[in-house]
């Protein structure tokens, strides 16, 4: 171009500008800075993108990593908890030294005016009807139905259970019946019995279902309303069935005969 000649030509290489050449910078120089600065912009954008694709596949790969992870330290957080209940239902086991076998809680009944649960054990693991299903906090219920492999359990909250029981400390007898609800109730406490808030409430044996002395809850009220010849005692079951999932069964029913194993009698020849 002319006027690239001009300002590349020796004569004005190293002297001032000459008129023609000041307006050829003048036209030129602005049209080059722009094209620079878009050629800069266009560079730093593609390196912006380049970069914000690497953080986006490695924000990706963290969310996975820590997906991971928290499935993982989940699947330890329930296994732990898995092994404090059923530790706790074996040391409720030897302290009771009855014989008992451990079942899982696969189901409960949808109905809300039917308080029941289903376990896996049943017949062939010598689950029968009306045995006593505990859990290392107190009384679950009692058997129902028995299948080969499955046995319904009736909870102490249904309307239709009662469970003999007495008042730990002051020893009146009573009935624990349940409410559909949350709660049970403890019938037939005459009014000139003391009954003190939070006091445990146990079985006592009499109905041929329920070992002895097994917690069932602590009394959260106790009134007597006057002209009424019991007083109105609810109570918190000491199991807290919603969150219930592995119980004991009690093989060894009151006055149900189990026999033991004894070692051989040596030959006499021998």
């Amino acid at each position: 171009m002319v006027a690239a000649g001009i300002v590349m030509s020796p004569r004005n290489r190293y002297g001032d500008f000459d008129l023609v050449q000041r307006l050829t910078v003048e036209a030129v120089a602005p049209v080059q800075e722009g094209f620079d600065f878009i050629t800069r912009s266009l560079v730093s954008v593609w390196e912006s993108y380049v970069d914000l694709l690497d953080t986006q596949r490695e924000n990706r790969e963290l969310r996975s990593l820590a997906a991971e992870l928290e499935y993982e330290l989940n699947l330890l957080r329930e296994d732990r908890a898995e092994n404090l209940r059923l530790r706790k239902l074996l040391e409720f086991k030897r302290k009771e030294a009855k014989v008992m076998i451990p079942a899982q809680v696969v189901a409960w009944d949808p109905s809300k005016w039917v308080q029941t649960i289903m376990i896996d054990k049943g017949e062939e693991a010598g689950v029968g009807k009306n045995m006593a299903v505990v859990s290392y906090s107190g009384i679950v219920g009692r058997v129902i139905a028995v299948s080969s492999h499955y046995a319904k359990v009736l909870l102490i909250l249904d309307q239709n259970s009662a469970v003999n029981s007495i008042l730990q400390t002051s020893r009146s007898r009573a009935v624990l019946g349940g409410m559909g609800g949350s709660l049970c109730e403890l019938k037939y406490v005459p009014p000139s019995e003391y009954v003190a808030v939070g006091e445990a409430v146990v079985t006592s044996g009499l109905s041929g279902f329920f070992p002895k002395g097994i917690l069932l809850g602590y009394v959260k009220s106790a009134e007597q309303n006057p002209g009424e010849l019991f007083q109105s005692i609810l109570v918190v079951p000491a199991v807290d069935f919603s969150t219930l999932e592995e119980v004991m069964v009690i093989l060894d029913r009151p006055g149900r005969f189990i026999p033991q194993a004894t070692e051989p009698e040596p030959d006499e020849d021998s």
